[in-house]
């Protein structure tokens, strides 16, 4: 079988999507939704630089996003570029008001991934999150959440699975208010830390009522990669 890079689909016609942000695409004040919600974002702080959003450590998007319906099944891609790694969890996609259960967000450190449903992201008491050794540079991350098989994840780092039919909390919603890129309050240990993040965004798409399959999600990311040559 021949896998053709995502950007070849109109992200318009692409079944389950609800929100699509791309920086190839970006410009202004607002960040844009390609999907066919339309959510814009208002920016603060972060530059449009070379096809991606900069964020310097103070900065942040805030994304003004109704709630999708609930569904049993979702699919949430993130292209970043980060030079160096956080050592300390930094979220990528977080809730205004903390980290709630039931919505889709995303953090990551230099040697662990969390993602979706963690309530104020304190993994000592959660499952959503796993270890895994990144890279400074390029870095897609992806996961699924299977709820009919008793709420169940996949991740995916570089286009490869690294964990699989992971049992973690159920997401039930997209998100419940507006919910922000590259910023968010993180509770470590018993205490709430604000913290940003320190790199590049370059893509993310947020799919509801679909899962996509590990050739999908490969297919992603070699589609991310081609996106960055010169």
């Amino acid at each position: 079988m021949v896998l053709l890079p995502f950007r070849t689909v109109l992200p318009q016609t692409e079944n389950g999507l609800v929100y699509y942000f791309s920086a190839s695409k970006g410009g202004g004040v607002e960040t844009q939704d390609y999907s066919t919600r339309g959510c814009l974002g208002t920016i603060y702080g972060a530059a449009w630089k070379d096809n991606k959003l900069s964020f310097d450590g103070n900065d942040y998007v805030r994304v003004n996003v109704g709630k999708v319906s609930p569904h049993g099944y979702w699919s949430v891609i993130v292209s970043i570029y980060c030079d160096p790694l956080p050592t300390e969890l930094v979220p990528i996609i977080s809730h205004p008001s903390g980290y709630e259960d039931s919505i889709v967000s995303l953090a990551i450190k230099n040697d662990e991934i969390f993602f979706a449903a963690i309530n104020t992201w304190d993994y000592r008491s959660k499952h959503n999150w796993v270890s895994a050794t990144l890279q400074p540079g390029h870095i897609h991350i992806a996961f699924t959440y299977n709820r009919g098989a008793g709420d169940k994840f996949n991740v995916y780092l570089n286009g490869k699975k690294i964990a699989e039919n992971i049992t973690g909390e159920t997401i039930t919603s997209y998100t419940k208010k507006d919910f922000y890129l590259g910023y968010g309050k993180v509770s470590d240990h018993g205490y709430i830390h604000t913290r940003y993040f320190q790199g590049e965004i370059l893509e993310i798409k947020i799919y509801a009522g679909r899962l996509l399959s590990d050739d999908e999600i490969y297919a992603h990311f070699k589609g991310a990669v081609i996106k960055l040559r010169p």
